[in-house]
């Protein structure tokens, strides 16, 4: 596995979020995100998660919101 790449569990956390935030609910703050999770009926682990989130900050997708929890991202070589 390259420096890069995800682990089999942060792949697996990351889509359990995306999961429960729509597309359509970005580019949202944190409340929209937090409301969009609710109204889909997210766990809790997964709300908490989201309640980390700063306040001031708009997140144009799930890949955002992963990023701002501190969450690795891949880097993928642009060819």
């Amino acid at each position: 596995m390259g420096q890069d790449e995800l682990t089999h569990d942060e792949v697996v956390a990351r889509s359990d979020m995306a999961r429960f935030l729509q597309p359509s609910a970005f580019p949202a703050k944190k409340s929209a995100v937090v409301a969009s999770a609710r109204k889909d009926e997210a766990p809790g682990h997964v709300l908490a998660e989201l309640e980390r989130l700063p306040a001031d900050v708009e997140f144009s997708n799930v890949a955002a919101v992963w990023e701002a929890l501190g969450h690795r991202t891949e880097h993928r070589p642009v060819t």
